[in-house]
């Protein structure tokens, strides 16, 4: 009897996700704009004294932590969906197999033999519930990857745009470190990211132990002021599998880090 007031699954894993990323945005983001806004005022304005360097660099490694803390956290939520892959296919395979028992009548045929093959109607009762039950958690499961995937989308792109200000910012302490009187013109044109580094290849192994090339490509259309790139994983038989989304940050490493998560939640 108790089976026939089950009542369909609710994990309300998409909001506790929600609220989860939301604080690790948040506090990531709010606090890191505000400083970074706060150093690159002053850099506009003169090179600031060694002593404020260090401090200015201790910021930014700040920064650089909380934005890691944050792409970790939503790694960890990533790792439910596989577990939500594994009951969905449970729940699947459930439905197949009540599916098959008879729902109608509990009349086997005539005579004893039908009724010795009869299955009992308090039986097919429970039986009906049951399978409405794990059919109606089941939708709501899948329901709960969908809104979870939704969340995860974009979620490791939002910290791109901070990390590449984070090593403009970098390459104009280092400059103003070793040249404390850079003009005006030098410091605003490294501010604006025209520093390119050189591209080097990079052999990176997976979590899963499959060994990955990445190479940072120039998108042709994208002017030349202002390139775009993007990050570009290669398998051993020199096939592209994954490829990063085209950006304006002049850090090839930003660049590579962003793939790096890429690979390990979506490539075998």
């Amino acid at each position: 009897m108790p089976s026939i007031f089950l009542k369909t699954l609710k994990l309300n894993l998409s909001k506790y996700s929600a609220e989860a990323l939301a604080y690790a945005e948040g506090m990531a983001r709010r606090w890191a704009e505000q400083e970074i806004g706060k150093i690159l005022d002053k850099l506009r304005t003169a090179c600031p004294p060694p002593a404020t360097l260090a401090k200015m660099n201790k910021i930014l490694d700040r920064i650089s932590s909380l934005t890691t803390s944050a792409t970790r956290r939503a790694a960890r939520i990533k790792k439910l969906l596989k577990t939500l892959d594994i009951l969905i296919a449970i729940f699947k395979v459930v439905i197949q197999l009540m599916s098959k028992i008879p729902l109608g009548s509990a009349i086997g045929g005539p005579g004893l033999v039908g009724l010795i093959f009869a299955f009992p109607q308090g039986f097919l009762a429970k039986n009906a519930a049951k399978l409405k039950w794990f059919t109606e958690s089941l939708e709501a499961v899948e329901n709960e990857k969908k809104n979870i995937s939704l969340l995860l989308r974009n979620f490791d792109l939002v910290f791109v745009p901070i990390l590449a200000k984070v090593q403009i910012i970098r390459t104009l302490l280092n400059r103003c470190a070793e040249n404390p009187k850079l003009t005006a013109e030098e410091r605003a044109k490294i501010l604006e990211g025209a520093i390119i580094e050189t591209d080097i290849d990079e052999d990176y192994k997976s979590q899963s132990g499959t060994v990955y090339k990445i190479k940072i490509v120039t998108n042709p259309e994208s002017p030349s002021i202002a390139p775009q790139r993007q990050a570009v994983a290669f398998d051993a038989r020199g096939i592209a599998v994954l490829k990063g989304p085209l950006s304006f940050a002049g850090d090839s490493e930003v660049l590579k880090q962003e793939l790096k998560f890429r690979i390990d939640n979506q490539l075998p």
